[in-house]
């Protein structure tokens, strides 16, 4: 559910004084808590009309010999402009219309927050993203080899939706522990 999402932002930018661990001038995630590193590619499956639009665009993540730290150039943004500005619009229509399924009292700053949230420009919300938290990166080597499985049955599969409002990078840290 993306209100979690949401109040994981605002745990993020209360607690930004609290460095997170950088490697060749890169803040980034913690490592994967694995015994492997973490590869992945981003595939787009085919739309309606040929070109790509309405297709869906997926992360694979899998257990990859590479060494993360070594390979931290190839390591991709936790957060891109176009999902951070369409975060803030599903804020701001979940706070201006709030489900009547969803309990206030389990969001943190919900309450807080629903004032100002009209006037959170969307044209400089990434820039003011990113003054809060800086430029993170997601611990994980693109187009990595995959690792050999260790048995002919292969390796588990786990297909992970993120929910409505969010996009395939906001639960990164789960997505990558849950690689063997």
């Amino acid at each position: 559910m993306c209100p979690l999402v949401l109040t994981y932002f605002l745990c993020v930018l209360q607690t930004s004084w609290q460095p997170l661990p950088s490697l060749g001038g890169k803040r980034h995630l913690p490592q994967p808590s694995g015994p492997h590193s973490v590869g992945f590619v981003d595939v787009l499956t085919p739309g309606g009309d040929g070109d790509g639009v309405g297709g869906v665009l997926a992360r694979l993540l899998y257990p990859t010999p590479e060494q993360c730290l070594k390979e931290h150039s190839r390591w991709p943004a936790w957060t891109e402009d176009r999902y951070l500005t369409g975060m803030l619009s599903f804020m701001q229509s979940v706070l201006a219309r709030w489900p009547s399924w969803a309990p206030r009292s389990e969001y943190y700053g919900m309450e807080r927050l629903r004032p100002l949230s009209p006037y959170l420009p969307h044209a400089g919300f990434p820039a003011l993203f990113r003054a809060f938290v800086g430029r993170v990166h997601v611990p994980i080597v693109e187009g990595a080899a995959p690792l050999p499985p260790p048995t002919e049955d292969g390796w588990p599969l786990v297909v992970f939706s993120h929910g409505l409002g969010c996009s395939r990078t906001t639960y990164s840290r789960v997505c990558y522990d849950l690689v063997i």
